[in-house]
């Protein structure tokens, strides 16, 4: 998997267990729970048009420089315009982040130990959301 994301997502981060542990500022730094990112918003009646029309997909630009060239309608000059947009950061702590436990290649589990790696963590309350 790829991390940190580069579009905004829902997903709150709670750990990074990684076997580079000198990265760990960085995923921290980078955490949308810290650090906001930026999508670009299209008109709506577009994302429906092509989702809708034949199985065909509505292409969203994934960059700054692509999104304020977006027009739609595609050919009309004075079309509505992709908009790049920040989304605000989740407003939590940065995510924890540690040197993973030695596991065996291509198993879900055993550890030096014998047994599966654990992340223990106690589910924070989300209130805030509702």
């Amino acid at each position: 998997d790829y991390y940190p994301y580069w579009h905004p997502t829902p997903w709150k981060d709670i750990a990074i267990l990684t076997n580079n542990p000198r990265r760990c500022p960085y995923y921290q730094r980078e955490s949308e729970n810290v650090k906001g990112r930026y999508e670009c918003v299209v008109p709506q009646e577009y994302i429906m048009q092509n989702l809708q029309a034949n199985g065909r997909r509505a292409i969203i630009p994934n960059n700054q420089a692509d999104c304020e060239l977006f027009r739609y309608p595609a050919n009309d000059p004075n079309g509505t315009r992709g908009i790049w947009t920040e989304m605000h950061a989740h407003g939590l702590p940065a995510p924890d982040c540690r040197e993973t436990e030695w596991t065996r290649d291509n198993h879900l589990g055993n550890t030096l130990g014998g047994y599966p790696p654990l992340f223990n963590w106690t589910v924070p309350n989300f209130n805030h959301e509702k």
